[in-house]
């Protein structure tokens, strides 16, 4: 009985912190990108679809779980310029409360210096959630503000960003929920995130390295800052290592390490995702776990999108 008060108290306050964050995405971003900044989408003019499906404290009754579709596709002009359209559709299960909804986004991008082969993104997203909150198996327990009924509610919304990057550095800002609207189920605020990296590679060598930063600061000023590591090898096999703070609530305590192993097999990625809670509540799970597969599919004739040198010469090819 003590063990199951214990997780109780636990998961009760675990369940108001996800309210309060709001977007069922907090780890996804490294296998999706836009998820964070709507700038990214099909900045590399690629077509691809992504599936992913992640389970958060297994072990746990009830615990949290999201299932995402994504979708992208680019569309490059006889410039160089590359204009993207995605759309995320995905479903956050949380308990009683549900959230479901989708992105669509939108991306320019083009070329700001040529010599340095210099590229920036910039990107909007219009989404919209479908919020409920069922309450009936509450109705034992006594207290005003719980009406026992199943409570709904739509709320549109949203977002820009920034994404500035060559073949080997990027670094963008973008804002999330900028209509601020909140409902009856679910109060919201803007969310706000700065991420950077570099790509670290020998020539001839088949090993590449990517570190790289992302900080999320909410408009309340709360701050959260993960900090990646990813190895890559013969393009091929890759591994991230993730490890999330939270720098308001808790300075310098640990939230959360992350690992994600993938693998391309042609047009084909496939990765999986460890997410391992350093927090109070891991003695009573397992970890969250996350799949994804991926298909992309990319022109032929132009198989380095960040070198304009080569798509010029392709253009005046196609010219003669």
């Amino acid at each position: 009985m003590k063990v199951r008060f214990i997780i109780a108290t636990i998961l009760s306050f675990q369940y108001f912190q996800l309210m309060a964050q709001e977007l069922p995405v907090q780890q996804q971003y490294l296998l999706n990108p836009n998820l964070i900044n709507p700038a990214l989408t099909s900045h590399d003019g690629c077509t691809s679809f992504l599936l992913t499906d992640r389970h958060q404290w297994i072990g746990i009754q009830d615990a949290p779980n999201t299932q995402m579709l994504g979708m992208q596709k680019g569309f490059i002009s006889k410039s160089n310029k590359i204009h993207g359209l995605g759309l995320n559709l995905y479903f956050d299960n949380n308990g009683a409360f549900r959230k479901g909804g989708g992105d669509i986004l939108y991306s320019y991008h083009f070329i700001i210096d040529r010599r340095k082969k210099i590229k920036l993104g910039l990107g909007l997203s219009f989404s919209v959630f479908h919020n409920s909150i069922d309450e009936t198996d509450f109705t034992t327990v006594f207290d005003p503000a719980v009406s026992g009924t199943v409570s709904q509610e739509i709320i549109p919304d949203a977002g820009a960003g920034i994404y500035l990057y060559t073949s080997k550095f990027f670094a963008g800002i973008s804002g999330l929920k900028l209509l601020s609207l909140s409902g009856t189920i679910q109060e919201t605020e803007r969310h706000f995130y700065l991420n950077s990296g570099m790509l670290l590679a020998k020539a001839n060598s088949p090993l590449k390295f990517e570190p790289s930063f992302m900080l999320k600061m909410t408009e309340s000023l709360e701050k959260q800052i993960d900090i990646n590591f990813r190895t890559i090898f013969y393009d091929k096999f890759w591994y991230t290592l993730s490890y999330r703070n939270n720098i308001t609530k808790f300075p310098l305590q640990s939230i959360s390490l992350t690992s994600v192993f993938g693998v391309s097999l042609g047009d084909f990625t496939i990765a999986y995702v460890f997410d391992l809670g350093l927090t109070g509540i891991q003695s009573y799970n397992y970890g969250s776990h996350e799949f994804m597969i991926r298909y992309k599919i990319c022109r032929s004739d132009i198989n380095d999108l960040n070198c304009p040198t080569y798509k010029d010469l392709i253009h005046r090819y196609r010219k003669r």
